[in-house]
């Protein structure tokens, strides 16, 4: 089953450097749709590591394309 998650939850899925597979809700653009928290992507800031889409940090920056 899809998930999605307000950019108000600060996790890697709705973060600017993390690189899963992801979308942004439409037509409004305030959540992001995705797999599941299992999925992983890289992190540009973690030395390309591989995270978690609920994993988060210190570093959080809001995903550009959310409003």
């Amino acid at each position: 089953m899809p998930s999605s998650q307000s950019p108000q939850v600060k996790t890697c899925v709705t973060c600017q450097y993390w690189e899963g597979t992801r979308k942004p809700s439409k037509p409004f653009r305030d959540h992001v749709e995705y797999a599941s928290n299992q999925e992983k992507g890289e992190c540009g800031l973690h030395r390309e590591q591989q995270r978690y889409a609920s994993s988060g940090c210190g570093k959080w920056e809001k995903w550009g394309v959310l409003k």
